[in-house]
């Protein structure tokens, strides 16, 4: 099915998120809260994430923001796995969400709307990340923190994000809950599952264990309830440090040394074993490009100038069908940075993006994941412009220094597209 521009204008980010691959919450639009002419909800919404484990905040009908418990995985992004006294979320504005009644995007100018969220941890301006001269368009998703809050942390903290066009076109305002964790209480983990199948006249029961949930489970050495490798325990839940292979163990010298050619966690020193030694900065298991870290462990540390403007195109080809696609632009970090970070990244950063397209950016501060969508295909050529700031003492680097790579394409019935390659080239 051939979507229209309008179905489009509601599930453009999901269709982003999803189908291009990037790793965000499962977004679902929240609608305004109905208040006046019932046009104006049109104007202004709110896209966050939403699951089954979520606890909605509704007046009038209308969902009006989520609940969550301090680190709950299903709703607080913050990675920890203890409880810290905040939950992060993850948010993104909308404005002109087609699909309500009465509603006339081309009377609606994003230019024209503020969106800004606000909880103890501080403010957001979402409104900055508008493209501003799209008839309908969404910010890029932010983490937004809510603290709980009380003196010993024992009570619910709330985060708003408030969305006003000027003039008071429209208003909505929508409610994060942050609930602490009840003290003494473990944070959720996913539960050992069992599967049972019945055949006539046999039952068969499968269960499968979770590592780290501090319970001794069967094929299981250790559960330390913690996800630090080098304690004896590993993530895997074996020995390390007993001189026994155990799989997924690749070596075990009978100690957690460092220096000794096994690590202390049981995989052989160097980059891709899951710990920061000899010289890297980051190393998240494997020797991937494309996620937190780099397939060298070493992210070049920049000083930036800020303010200076280094600007690349780039460019793809290899079919005419193409309205979705996610590139990943890996840059040399030590000559040239893209201010912001992750999915903060500054309005007027990427720029000249094709036709009424919606770009969702992401920085590792090693390399550039963009996803762009629409309903029309793009023309082959320029994809977008990236202004990239220069590094303090350091040389210009050449369009050589750069590699772009198409993660994923396809049509605008969103089916894959192979054979299509990118390219990058220093702007005239």
């Amino acid at each position: 099915m051939t979507m229209t521009r309008t179905d489009w204008c509601v599930i453009a980010m999901v269709a982003t998120a999803l189908v291009l691959g990037l790793v965000r919450p499962t977004p679902a639009f929240l609608a305004g809260d109905g208040k006046g002419k019932p046009d104006r909800d049109c104007y202004i919404g709110l896209d966050g994430y939403s699951s089954e484990d979520l606890s909605p905040i509704s007046k009038n009908g209308k969902k009006q923001g989520i609940a969550c418990t301090d680190c709950d995985p299903a709703c607080d992004l913050d990675g920890v796995g203890t409880p810290n006294g905040a939950c992060t979320f993850s948010i993104a504005a909308c404005v002109n969400n087609s699909g309500v009644a009465g509603c006339d995007p081309a009377t609606r100018d994003p230019k024209k709307v503020k969106a800004q969220a606000k909880s103890k941890a501080g403010k957001l301006d979402l409104g900055t990340t508008f493209p501003g001269d799209l008839t309908s368009a969404c910010s890029g998703f932010v983490d937004f923190e809510v603290p709980v809050k009380g003196k010993k942390l024992n009570k619910p903290g709330k985060g708003t994000v408030t969305l006003l066009a000027k003039k008071k076109t429209d208003k909505d305002k929508f409610t994060f809950v942050c609930n602490p964790r009840p003290e003494g209480e473990s944070c959720p983990a996913p539960p050992t599952t069992t599967t049972t199948t019945t055949v006539p006249g046999s039952t068969t029961t499968t269960t499968i264990v979770f590592c780290g949930n501090g319970q001794l489970e069967a094929g299981e050495e250790c559960d330390d309830a913690n996800v630090d490798p080098t304690d004896g325990c590993t993530n895997a839940c074996t020995i390390c440090g007993n001189s026994v292979v155990t799989a997924p163990e690749e070596c075990d010298d009978g100690n957690l040394d460092p220096d000794d050619g096994c690590a202390a966690n049981c995989l052989p020193e160097g980059c891709g074993n899951g710990l920061i030694e000899n010289g890297e900065t980051c190393d998240d298991g494997n020797t991937d490009d494309g996620d937190a870290c780099p397939s060298t462990c070493v992210i070049e540390f920049c000083d930036p100038n800020v303010g200076s403007d280094f600007t690349i195109d780039v460019t793809f080809a290899g079919s005419d069908d193409v309205a979705g696609i996610t590139v990943l632009l890996d840059y040399p970090e030590g000559q040239v940075i893209v201010p912001g970070s992750g999915g903060q990244v500054p309005s007027g950063v990427i720029t000249d993006t094709p036709g009424f397209a919606l770009a969702q950016p992401n920085d590792l501060d090693y390399a550039l994941r963009e996803a762009l969508v629409d309903t029309v295909a793009f023309p082959q050529g320029l994809l977008f412009r990236v202004h990239l700031e220069t590094c303090m003492g350091a040389s210009l680097p050449t369009a050589g220094d750069f590699a772009c790579t198409v993660e994923a394409a396809g049509d605008v019935d969103s089916v894959p597209i192979q054979g299509v390659t990118c390219s990058v080239a220093l702007t005239p």
